[in-house]
Parts: C-alpha cells; sequence; structure tokens
C-alpha cells in the first residue's frame, strides 16, 4: 500500500463566539475552516430552502431561444429526439424533460441513449443519421455534446436543429448548435457553474414552466416535483457542492423519502434500503451503482423506463432485473480489479504518477469502475483501458479517474493527438478512445503528458501532498449528538468534503471480515480510557491497511458513518498508521 501523508487542518480564520453557542466547538471549527464564518451563513449552508436561493434560470446562455424553439417545436408537432448520456446524470435529465412532455400531454418525442459498450460517450455521426431516419427535426441533448462538432455540422446540413444542454469542459471549439445551454459558457451569468447535466435541463424545463405555465397550463409547482431527479443526478455525478446543488440534494432526498416515485421505490426495496431512511449514502453505493448497471451490463433503456415507470409491479420486475446485474457486476469488477492490482505490482507501476492498465477482455462499461478502485488504493490518477468491437472493428477504449491533485481532462489534452484520439469529461473523471497502436505505450505516454502539467490541487482535500484531517477527537465523542450535528452539514462531496477524524494512540482489539466471502473487514480499538469504537471498510482487507494485528498500536483516520448502527456510532475506515 502506498504511504499517504497527513496532517492535521490548521484553522486561519478567526473564531466566532455566535457560531461556537449554536453548534458547539467542534462544529464551529469545521464550518470555519470551510470559509463559513458567520451564522448567516450557516443557516444558508445547513438549511436555505430551494426557492430562496435558485437564480433566475434565463440568465443561463441561450435559454429563451432553447425553449422557444422546443415551445415551436411542440405546436408543430414536430418530432423531438431527446439524446441523452447513460449514466446516473443523463437518464434521470431524460426523465425530468420527458415528464415536461407527459404534463403538458406532448407525446411526439422519443428518447435516445447511446449504448455504452458499443456506441460510447457523446453524440456521434451514426446517432444524427439514425434521428434523421426517424424523422426527428429537433434534437435536444442531455449531459452530452459540447463537443460533438462534427455530429452537430451533420445535424445541420440535414435540417435537425440540435438544442445542446450540457455541463462538461467546454473546447476551444463550440459546435454549431441552433442553441447551447451552459453553465460555464462565459454568455452565461448564471450564479451556479456547478450544475450537473440534469441540473441544467432541469433549470430549462424552469424556465419554460416560468414563460409557458398558463400557454400549457403546467400545475402549480411542476418543476418542483422534479426535484428527487435533479437532486439524485447532482448527488451521483459528484459535482461541486454549491448551495443550489447542496438543496437540490437536500429537498430532492425529502421527495424520494416519500415514495411518490414508483420505479426508484421498487429500486429501493429490491435493494434492501428503508426509504424512509434513505441518506446520501445509500443513494452512491446501493442505488446509483444498481442504475448505472444498465449501460454497463445490460441495456439503458432499463433505467430510464425503471425511473419513468407509474406500475409498481412492472417497477418491481424491473428494479429486481438491475439488482441481479448488479450482483454479476460486482463479481466481474472484482476479478478486473484482483488482475489490475496484479499487474500493477509486477510492473512496479504504483510507482508511476499517473497508473494504466488494461486487458482486451475487460467489459468497456465496468472500466470506470476499476480505475476508482485503484485510485482508492493508490491514491494516484488511473486510467484503464478495454476493447470492442464496432462494426466488425476492434476499439480501444478507457475510463479514467482522479485522486484531486490533477485535471484529468486537461492531462488529455495535452496527451499526443495520435494516441487520446478521442475524450471527454471534467476534473476528476473522463472516458477517451486509443489508438490501436499506442496501447502498450500508454503508460508511458501518459506519465509524460502529467510531467507537462501545472497540478491542479484540490485544497479541499489535500494540502502539499497531504490529506488533511478535521479534528482529532476521543471515543468519547462518538455519540449520536455528534453524528446529528455532522449530518446537518452535509450532503458531503466535493467543495463540502466529509470531516475527517482521527483516534491517535488506540490498540486494536479485534479485527474480522464479514460479508458475502468476507469481502469486508472491521476493526474494534479501544483508547487508553478503556473506550471501545469500531469502524469498517467496504470491499477491503487488511492488506488494504499495512496488514495490521490485534493487539498493534495505531492512529485510525476515518469518517463518520451516515447512520447509526443500532443506536451507535461507527466509522468509516480511511487508514490505519501503525505506529507499534
Amino acid at each position: 500500500m502506498p504511504i499517504i501523508k497527513y496532517s492535521l487542518r490548521k484553522n486561519t480564520n478567526e473564531r466566532n463566539p455566535e457560531l461556537d453557542q449554536k453548534y458547539g466547538t467542534l462544529i464551529a471549527d469545521i464550518l470555519i475552516a470551510r470559509g463559513i464564518t458567520n451564522i448567516d451563513l450557516a443557516k444558508q449552508h445547513i438549511y436555505e430552502d430551494l426557492k430562496n436561493i435558485q437564480d433566475n434560470p434565463f440568465k443561463l446562455n441561450d435559454m429563451e431561444k432553447s425553449i422557444d424553439r422546443i415551445h415551436k417545436a411542440i405546436q408543430n408537432n414536430e418530432l423531438i429526439t431527446i439524446h441523452a448520456d447513460y449514466d446516473c446524470d443523463g437518464i434521470p435529465g431524460a426523465c425530468i424533460l420527458a415528464n415536461l412532455f407527459n404534463v403538458i400531454n406532448f407525446k411526439n418525442y422519443n428518447v435516445s441513449i447511446p449504448d455504452r459498450n458499443l456506441e460510447g460517450y457523446g453524440l456521434s455521426l451514426e446517432h444524427v443519421e439514425k434521428i434523421q431516419e426517424s424523422n426527428s427535426s429537433l434534437i435536444i441533448t442531455i449531459d452530452l455534446g459540447i463537443t460533438a462538432i462534427d455530429a452537430t455540422d451533420k445535424a445541420l446540413q440535414k435540417n435537425i436543429d440540435v438544442i445542446i444542454t450540457d455541463h462538461h469542459t467546454v473546447g476551444e471549439k463550440l459546435p454549431n448548435a441552433f442553441s447551447i445551454v451552459h453553465p460555464k459558457l462565459p454568455e452565461s451569468s448564471y450564479d451556479n457553474q456547478e450544475l450537473c447535466g440534469a441540473g441544467v435541463i432541469y433549470t430549462l424545463v424552469r424556465a419554460f414552466e416560468i414563460k409557458y405555465k398558463d400557454f400549457y397550463n403546467i400545475p402549480a409547482n411542476f418543476s418542483y416535483s422534479l426535484v428527487d431527479l435533479a437532486g439524485f443526478a447532482t448527488l451521483s455525478d459528484m459535482v461541486l457542492l454549491t448551495v443550489e446543488n447542496k438543496v437540490l440534494i437536500k429537498k430532492g432526498l425529502e421527495i424520494l423519502r416519500s415514495g411518490k416515485r414508483v420505479g426508484f421505490s421498487a429500486l429501493a426495496r429490491a435493494s434492501r434500503v428503508y426509504l424512509k431512511d434513505l441518506d446520501q449514502g445509500d443513494i452512491a453505493f446501493m442505488l446509483a451503482p444498481k442504475l448505472n448497471v444498465a449501460s454497463r451490463m445490460g441495456n439503458p433503456y432499463d433505467a430510464y423506463e425503471l425511473l419513468m415507470e407509474t406500475d409498481p409491479i412492472k417497477a418491481n420486475k424491473k428494479a429486481e432485473m438491475l439488482v441481479a446485474l448488479s450482483n454479476e457486476r460486482r463479481k466481474l469488477v472484482a476479478l478486473m480489479v484482483k488482475e489490475a492490482k496484479r499487474e500493477i505490482a509486477r510492473s512496479d507501476k504504483d510507482r508511476d504518477n499517473v497508473i494504466v492498465v488494461g486487458n482486451p477482455s475487460w467489459r468497456i462499461g465496468l472500466l470506470g469502475l476499476v480505475a476508482s478502485k485503484i485510485v482508492d488504493t493508490y491514491n494516484k490518477p488511473a486510467f484503464v483501458w478495454g476493447r470492442t468491437e464496432h462494426e466488425n472493428t476492434p476499439q480501444y477504449k478507457g475510463s479514467c479517474r482522479g485522486n484531486n491533485t490533477i485535471n484529468v481532462h486537461t492531462l488529455m489534452s495535452v496527451a499526443p493527438k495520435d494516441t487520446i484520439i478521442e475524450y471527454g469529461g471534467h476534473f476528476e473523471a473522463g472516458g477517451f478512445g486509443i489508438h490501436p497502436d499506442k496501447i502498450y505505450t500508454l503508460h508511458e505516454i501518459m506519465n509524460k503528458a502529467f510531467n507537462l502539467l501545472d497540478k491542479d490541487i484540490n485544497t479541499d482535500d489535500i494540502d502539499n501532498g497531504k490529506i488533511m484531517i478535521d479534528a482529532m477527537i476521543p471515543i468519547a465523542l462518538l455519540k449520536p449528538a455528534l453524528h446529528n450535528a455532522i449530518k446537518q452539514l452535509g450532503p458531503f462531496g466535493p467543495g463540502n468534503n466529509e470531516p475527517i477524524f482521527i483516534f491517535k494512540n488506540v490498540n486494536i482489539v479485534d479485527i474480522r471480515n464479514f460479508g458475502t466471502g468476507n469481502s469486508h473487514i472491521e476493526i474494534t480499538f479501544r483508547d487508553n480510557n478503556g473506550q471501545n469504537a469500531s469502524t469498517y471498510a467496504f470491499y477491503k482487507s487488511s492488506i488494504d491497511f499495512g496488514n495490521p494485528t490485534i493487539g498493534s498500536n495505531a492512529h485510525i483516520i476515518g469518517t463518520l458513518d451516515s447512520k447509526l448502527w443500532q443506536g451507535s456510532v461507527r466509522m468509516r475506515l480511511k487508514d490505519i498508521i501503525i505506529i507499534g
């Protein structure tokens, strides 16, 4: 296991007695370290209502032009194609727009979702051909399209208008689309530049509702009924947690807990997730992966149809199918990760700045999951490739994940154009195509590209290469009161990371494996006052933490579990530093 350095976060902001009084010293310290230095900011961070913080949707570039074109298409009964990404951002986004069309009784639309394994990400020339054959005259992209230069040109030649809604990194040249709605375009002045793809289309629906509510007799608060989809996607896509994004997640979770979304409720039941107690951990680790498995190992339309389903019996059947696929996916990923780690050890690739592994037999749809596991283990950016066949022609594709120290999208952009022949993504994640002749030298090429970069350090997590610890606390503080106080600071993710705690100089008193195939680990530790606490890690073993033994003295580093376990607080294990 690579050595990871830690440092206790130093708070350089002045203390605020009001924060101390209202939240206690520990929570106040965490807030102040995140730049939340007064009561007003704290209330916005913790309690804000969605309607009070959402900006004017028409401040997004081309917004009015876009909704007017959609209105025209509806009035002329043009066939509209919703072309959405296949992941847990694009598919909920497609559902948001489809729900708008349904509520105004517009039926002349279809949904196009690329095949992750055969077609890959984006809007392609082949997609435009298929869409033209359907006689569609308007394409609305969701969570993709900002780099689709050639496909948009082809659509224009075919007299098909393209409205691009996207949030991914903007290239040097923009597509020649009818309109582009993107929060990071210079022409956009919308406050929240960190919307996910579903967040962008949700904001478009808000704009449509504002302008055409009376014309179409749209029900009151209709867009608010879609917050669960937007919030689910915002959490799943791991975008920066601005105030609006955080509140979308919070309010989205509230709606999901109500059980109003039939397909989602069915997925929760099939996943053995108690809906009334749903939290962000359930989304991230239990439910989003099961929706994503539709595109990774099956048909992405299954995920779309589940979220749109209103019949509980049909929804239950679809959800059970996705859960079965997810179980199969987990086994395949475990095998791929095992092979990857073997290759890394054999070739000393853990010494590289960028870890690159691949195998022609690895399933394209699972590469991102393998890359994430590699980042978790080695704390380095990971590029993972596999091979697929498209029209009897071998194609090499890959997925990459970052570790908060570099922008992987920028890394791909500085790689030679004859190596990375196509790519897309953002700071932390991306996908790419590779020239077949460069497959077995890709690790050398990407490490050379790494050395060309100015490193983009995300200081929320890392300070000069060290992972920052928020506080050193005694086991005696691990009480439900602390758990509930920390939970108020969520949701957690990029831009609002979970507080990391350290328990120093504790003694390991028990180590056990649990779960199917003993694939998880739980460690019990005791402090000098004789108090015990437990910490766990899913899909990890002792070897991932330096092979601690019972009786070892150590520093335990982790985050609070998102749920109480039989009234007790447990820790999610991040690392163990063995000291004797």
